[in-house]
């Protein structure tokens, strides 16, 4: 469901939001079919969950490597020439099922937001689904990944981390919850291999250019500390309209089968309260006014 808020003068408010993903609902997400190259499975519908990747005790593909996108049914607008560069958060229930030990399985899963749904082709393992192998910065996106795979392209910190990607899946910044962790807490709650279910949140807010993102596998409450924080603006990288949603891989044939299944998932962005829209409201309704006293 989207509400609209555009009444009050503010600009718009669009929400969404999944308790689970059961049959009634299946028509408010896009399962993305991959052009001819791709030879593995697409996201599915489980009882009442989205396998991005399939469950590895059930893959029908074993030896293939798997793409599995899905994103919301509708554009969301995250800028407008009245109100700015909207702020964003989300949040949502997910789990990394891996079948080898660390740092050997692979290879993770991004919730992103991009102008763009189809894979780029032979964006398997490490590229996500979301980069090219042959040309990693032709895209522009957001991302945050939950990485289970030391990928030396990317220059990554371990085989288990999360990141914030701008336009690049080598992460602007890294949470390490790997065992060589800096931080121990993270090793134990965030640990990618633990097959435990997370809650993730990500928030942005346009005012400041904050990215924060918290994360747990022992409570569905927001921590109070985030694990990132990031300061980036990102209406250099927003068109006006862009698809969020999730993107999962893994490479068999590497690194051993991983399942990737999404439980639930709730999203909202909103126009700033203040600014040049409004500004630009009152002025309209005081030309308006003048003009009829005259």
């Amino acid at each position: 469901m989207i509400f609209y808020a555009a009444e009050h003068g503010l600009g718009t408010t669009e929400h969404f939001e999944f308790a689970s993903f059961n049959s009634s609902r299946v028509t408010d997400v896009i399962f993305v079919k991959q052009d001819a190259w791709y030879g593995g499975q697409d996201a599915q519908i489980v009882d009442d969950a989205i396998w991005l990747n399939p469950d590895p005790s059930v893959v029908q593909t074993r030896a293939e490597a798997n793409i599995g996108k899905i994103a919301y049914k509708n554009r969301i607008a995250f800028k407008s020439p009245g109100f700015g560069m909207a702020s964003f958060s989300t949040s949502f229930r997910f789990k990394i099922t891996t079948t080898r030990r660390y740092p050997n399985c692979g290879s993770g899963m991004v919730f992103f937001i991009a102008d763009y749904l189809k894979a780029p082709e032979k964006s398997y393992g490490r590229y996500f689904g979301m980069v090219s192998p042959n040309d990693l910065n032709a895209l522009s996106f957001f991302a945050v990944e939950f990485d289970t795979h030391i990928s030396t392209t990317f220059f990554d910190i371990s085989g288990s981390h999360i990141g914030i990607d701008i336009s690049s899946l080598r992460s602007a910044v890294v949470a390490d919850s790997s065992p060589n962790s800096a931080i121990p807490e993270y090793y134990r709650e965030l640990f990618l291999y633990n097959n435990f279910t997370f809650t993730a949140w990500i928030d942005y807010n346009s005012s400041s250019n904050l990215i924060q993102v918290w994360m747990s596998s022992s409570s569905i409450q927001r921590p109070s500390q985030p694990i990132l924080s990031y300061k980036y603006n990102l209406n250099d990288v927003f068109n006006e309209t862009m698809f969020v949603g999730f993107s999962a891989t893994n490479n068999a044939s590497e690194d051993g089968m991983e399942g990737h299944v999404l439980y639930s998932w709730d999203f909202t962005a909103s126009s700033p309260n203040s600014g040049t829209g409004l500004k630009i409201r009152f002025i309209i309704i005081a030309v308006m006014l003048a003009v009829t006293l005259i």
